[in-house]
């Protein structure tokens, strides 16, 4: 482990801690004004289509992701 490594995890976990602040203060916002549950939907929409975004950038695409050898548990 480099001190670059340990620079770099530093500011990884002082981005995360901001855009969560922000995440929260933003739904508590608009929970005032709209009803929680369609602001929990479209949040958690976002992150699904992040998600998918991601994933559809890794060679194989969504379907390579989403491959599991355990089907059944």
């Amino acid at each position: 482990m480099t001190q670059n490594d340990t620079i770099r995890g530093i500011w990884f976990m002082v981005a995360t801690t901001f855009i969560f602040a922000v995440q929260d203060g933003l739904s508590q916002h608009l929970a005032s004004n709209y009803n929680v549950l369609m602001v929990v939907m479209i949040r958690y929409w976002f992150f699904a289509a992040f998600v998918v975004a991601l994933s559809m950038r890794r060679s194989g695409g969504l379907r390579a992701v989403v491959r599991t050898e355990q089907p059944w548990i």
